[in-house]
């Protein structure tokens, strides 16, 4: 499978937290990785403010769905971080007929709506430390995507929103879960 690797608010494609060790750590165990630019804002804004950039995320999909087609891969997962998750499930929602699997990582209470229309895998991955709306909307998340039967909700315990110290044990999950699908 060919992996597109999505950031979060106000980052970008290699930003060490999370989507460094994510982007590297998959291609050391033999994953194709592809980090994408999504939409962002400057720093200070907040994720209310995204609203308007969500849409602009299925194009960036899209074209990277078709760069690893075009590679060769059979099989392609989105793999996102915070509000990567939001754009990516608006996306997957909307079009997931390129897409195989998604792994969510620190999905807060604007992608569980998403979860609901998406029926394909999804590991759903937070740290046990996460920010507090990732950690109350978990329970929504399982609830929102209960009509799916292959979703997983598993957590990283100790680990913050942006697994620092705890690196290990989410690339270890994510590629667990990988290898046990794709």
């Amino acid at each position: 499978a060919g992996l597109i690797v999505l950031h979060g608010i106000g980052v970008h494609p290699d930003y060490p937290e999370v989507i460094n060790p994510l982007r590297v750590g998959l291609a050391e165990r033999g994953w194709s990785t592809l980090s994408l630019q999504l939409p962002i804002l400057p720093n200070e804004a907040q994720s209310e403010d995204y609203a308007p950039l969500i849409p602009d995320a299925l194009p960036r999909i899209r074209a990277g769905v078709e760069h690893l087609r075009g590679l060769g891969h059979q099989k392609i997962v989105v793999v996102a971080h915070s509000m990567g998750t939001v754009m990516s499930g608006y996306a997957l929602a909307a079009d997931p007929a390129h897409i195989d699997g998604f792994v969510a990582i620190g999905m807060g209470p604007n992608g569980v709506e998403y979860l609901a229309r998406i029926d394909m895998p999804v590991l759903d991955l937070y740290g046990g430390d996460d920010l507090p709306g990732v950690l109350d909307y978990a329970p929504d998340r399982k609830d929102a995507a209960a009509r799916n039967g292959d979703y997983t909700q598993t957590v990283v315990a100790g680990a913050d929103h942006f697994f620092n110290g705890h690196e290990e044990a989410m690339v270890g999950r994510v590629e667990g879960w990988l290898a046990e699908r794709f």
